[in-house]
């Protein structure tokens, strides 16, 4: 990759940024925000090319790396106060390979924060680490990450063990972080046949996770920016866990009919 350019200065009331996994469906929604709030950013990424003409701004410093390189997240991060991490450091082949990937990744950018003082670090993670089953009664800020883990898929599964130990990390090492978990994001710049609802083998036909019928939490990509950026800068959140997800609650039933009628295509949930 080039060598990076000088960051332009940066004002004194609006801090620099750094953004890992900054490109990306919720990234792209992030940066305009923080952009538009007046931050300067850094945005680290495995793919520094090809980006959208937002990215060409000259207030934005690319960093090509993944959060499972350390010298990479270090060179990111810089001097900036404030980390934001969006990467979960891909999947693998098996638990472990993904656990490597997702919890070593959190865990090298929790190392990395502390090592050269940052001062809030904004874990955006996901709802997936809770347990959202029919017993779980009312589920809340406080509600702590999915104790029977090692029961859920692997992705569930290591957000959980990830959270967990980002929640370690600030009671012994007094990491500075928030941790973020976002419902079913939905918005412009991705699909709208999402993974929540259940298995499409075709776009036309969605395999429910099961009957279908149970309010979902939906949350469009730009509340979970403003989010994430109100985390950024709000004081005294350190520690703190935040459930992102909006108010309008469809099934997956009444979603999946309310995309037929809008694409005017035979939609069919099973």
């Amino acid at each position: 990759a080039p060598a990076l350019a000088t960051p332009p200065p940066t004002p004194a009331d609006k801090p620099r940024i750094a953004v890992l996994g900054g490109t990306g469906f919720i990234g792209t929604a992030l940066v305009r925000q923080l952009l538009a709030a007046g931050h300067p950013v850094t945005v680290m990424a495995r793919n520094a090319v090809n980006l959208p003409a937002l990215f060409a701004d000259p207030r934005i410093t690319l960093s090509r790396g993944s959060i499972g390189n350390e010298a990479a997240v270090a060179a990111a991060i810089g001097d900036a106060p404030i980390v934001i991490n969006l990467a979960h450091g891909g999947g693998g082949a098996n638990f472990e390979a993904i656990r490597a990937a997702m919890v070593g990744g959190a865990e090298t950018v929790a190392r990395a924060c502390l090592a050269q003082g940052v001062k809030r670090l904004v874990h955006v993670g996901s709802i997936a680490s809770l347990y959202l089953g029919p017993d779980a009664g009312t589920v809340t800020e406080a509600t702590p990450p999915d104790p029977q883990d090692a029961e859920r898929a692997d992705y569930a599964r290591a957000k959980a063990i990830a959270d967990r130990r980002l929640l370690q990390m600030h009671a012994e090492d007094k990491l500075p972080v928030v941790i973020l978990r976002p419902g079913l994001v939905i918005g412009e710049g991705t699909s709208p046949f999402h993974s929540g609802l259940g298995f499409f083998n075709a776009e036309q036909h969605c395999i429910g996770w099961n009957d279908g019928r149970n309010p979902l939490p939906w949350v469009l990509v730009d509340d979970v920016a403003s989010a994430i950026l109100r985390a950024a800068e709000v004081p005294g959140i350190e520690g703190r866990t935040y459930n992102l997800v909006g108010d309008v609650r469809l099934s997956a039933r009444e979603y999946l009919a309310e995309l037929a009628k809008t694409l005017e295509r035979p939609l069919r949930f099973h």
